[in-house]
């Protein structure tokens, strides 16, 4: 979960409840504000969240040393504000701190040792404060430059490429190093000039590699992720320059791009990820993690991928038909904006492919996958109409868990507000149960063509108990008009009463995934049976009885019939 409030016109101070948002986990950005007064002390509570954004308000005072309790802290971003104080020497404890701007302040003291100790942070500016003492010449110090300094006129020493003044000495002390330095500087005059040589040569050598090295893969990334190593420049050109008009649509993380790999034999999908995002790297090393390891007909298939300091991307199986929210609302996202042109028989197929998918997620693989953010915009379809469920970035891998639960709870909710489990809401253990929900509520979306966020659904009433409302004897009153104009000219399956059958049984099977319990709720095997019968039906030509087999729904109705 995060909080961006950036690029908004708020004042007053930062507010002491924000131990209110302890949950935060991914970031909180409150910057390019008119906030001021001092940061609070309750910072520290936020213990898991990844980034912290303070920048270009009016925010004074000191840096509370309580900041240290934002353990899980990656990127730290207070520049353009007017802190003072030193530099809190408990900071040490962030241990996973690899950015850290405090530039254009007023902060004081000397620079701390830790900060070269933990050769964690990467990223360090401290530019134009009034920082005194020596800068220490040890561990990550030998990595930053001037910028990392400049504007602070009480900084001396350093290593050479800060190019800061001398620290000042002892008078005694300069006489002794000249003494020392006239009387060995003739024999190292050679040596000097060997060792010029021998820069100049490594220099040339080096600006040459690193020119290849540098659109190449690094080692943050392991090799076995993706089949193909892609350079910068082979994704630029197959993406026209990354071209608006191969812009396929926008992420949570990143764009995606339509390219054309292998000299214009092949289309694939290019996922750029947000540049310098500590967070977007965690999506994309998911991403490539679980794409990996799996093999399926319904789930997207990883190609490759490319990281340079410059572009980070995954290169991904190319599907051309679109997403099923697209086909579901072609009006543009307005659910009575135009019908819908799938046909019953259509989504049905689209069902079972997804069902397919997560049973290989759940029993057909080794390591339990939870995808965490199922919904039709994350199911994408070719031209045959075949589903393939993409888009892992939040998912879960279950190690060494049978029942399909993870041990540790969610610090955060996962996945889209609508098809998220209740039991998410609770903390709950992130589990497979958790998919079959979010699936059974997309199926109810797929009959009923209403998305669970619908205006309709206030004070209370939601998605499902809409359905239940008029389970079983008005089902026909929920189903999507587009399922029933169609029944009624006979071009989908022959008549009303058949579509009225079908969409009995695929509410059942939803009703039966959305349970409140999720221990209640069924295996996706299971699901995938029921949904298979229900599709050998829709092809028999006899007519099916009109008497309803009445399933064991939670909260519904007595059943013996569980296929």
């Amino acid at each position: 979960m995060l909080l961006d409030l950036s690029y908004n016109h708020f004042n007053g101070y930062v507010p002491l409840q924000i131990n209110r948002f302890s949950d935060l986990s991914l970031s909180l950005n409150l910057s390019n504000n008119n906030f001021e007064g001092h940061i609070p002390e309750t910072i520290g509570t936020l213990i898991s969240v990844l980034a912290v954004d303070f920048s270009n308000n009016n925010i004074s005072g000191v840096i509370p040393s309580s900041i240290s309790g934002c353990v899980a802290l990656e990127y730290m971003n207070f520049s353009n504000n007017m802190l003072q104080g030193p530099i809190p020497e408990s900071m040490k404890e962030i241990k996973n701190l690899g950015v850290m701007d405090m530039s254009h302040n007023q902060l004081n003291g000397t620079i701390p040792a830790w900060i070269g100790n933990e050769q964690v942070i990467k990223t360090l500016d401290l530019s134009y404060n009034r920082l005194s003492g020596e800068v220490p010449k040890y561990g990550s110090f030998n990595n930053y430059t001037r910028s990392s300094f400049v504007g602070n006129v009480g900084l001396c020493g350093g290593s050479t490429q800060m190019k800061l003044p001398p620290c000042k000495v002892q008078h005694q002390t300069r006489q002794i190093k000249k003494r020392v330095i006239f009387g060995v500087i003739l024999s190292v005059t050679l040596s000097l000039l060997f060792l010029l040589v021998a820069f100049i040569s490594w220099y040339v050598f080096f600006k040459k590699s690193s020119r290849k090295k540098d659109d190449k893969v690094t080692s943050g990334i392991p090799s076995n992720y993706g089949t193909k190593t892609f350079t910068q420049m082979e994704l630029e050109s197959a993406t026209d320059g990354f071209s608006e008009a191969n812009l396929l649509g926008h992420g949570s993380f990143g764009s995606v791009y339509k390219a054309v790999i292998n000299q214009g034999k092949t289309t694939v999908a290019v996922k750029v990820f947000h540049k310098d995002s500590g967070l977007s790297y965690q999506s994309l090393k998911r991403e490539c993690e679980i794409l990996s390891k799996i093999k399926h007909r319904n789930l997207i298939r990883i190609i490759g991928l490319t990281w340079t300091s410059q572009l980070k991307a995954l290169v991904l199986e190319f599907i051309p038909n679109g997403n099923l929210e697209q086909h579901l609302y072609p009006g543009g996202g307005l659910e009575e904006a135009d019908s819908c042109e799938l046909t019953l028989e259509e989504r049905l197929s689209i069902a079972i492919d997804v069902a397919n998918g997560l049973e290989y997620l759940q029993e057909g693989y080794p390591t339990q996958i939870v995808h965490c953010d199922l919904k039709p915009q994350n199911v994408l379809l070719d031209n045959d109409m075949v589903a393939h469920i993409a888009d892992f970035g939040i998912g879960k891998l279950l190690l060494d868990k049978p029942n399909g639960e993870e041990a540790s709870t969610t610090s955060f909710l996962r996945g889209t507000i609508g098809y998220i489990p209740p039991e998410y809401g609770q903390r709950t253990q992130v589990s497979t149960k958790g998919d079959i929900y979010s699936f059974g509520v997309m199926l109810l979306e797929m009959i009923t063509r209403k998305r669970p966020t619908s205006s309709l659904f206030l004070d209370g009433l939601d998605l499902r108990k809409w359905v239940v409302s008029a389970f079983p004897n008005d089902i026909m009153d929920v189903i999507d008009i587009t399922l029933k104009q169609q029944a009624s000219i006979g071009g989908l399956v022959g008549s009303v009463e058949r579509v009225e059958q079908c969409c009995y049984r695929l509410v059942q099977v939803a009703l039966l995934c959305t349970g409140e319990n999720p221990h209640e709720r069924p295996l996706m095997s299971s699901v995938v049976s029921k949904l298979l019968s229900i599709s050998r039906e829709l092809r028999f030509e006899a007519p099916l009885s009109k008497h309803k087999e009445r399933a064991t729904i939670p909260g519904l109705c007595e059943s013996s019939d569980q296929s």
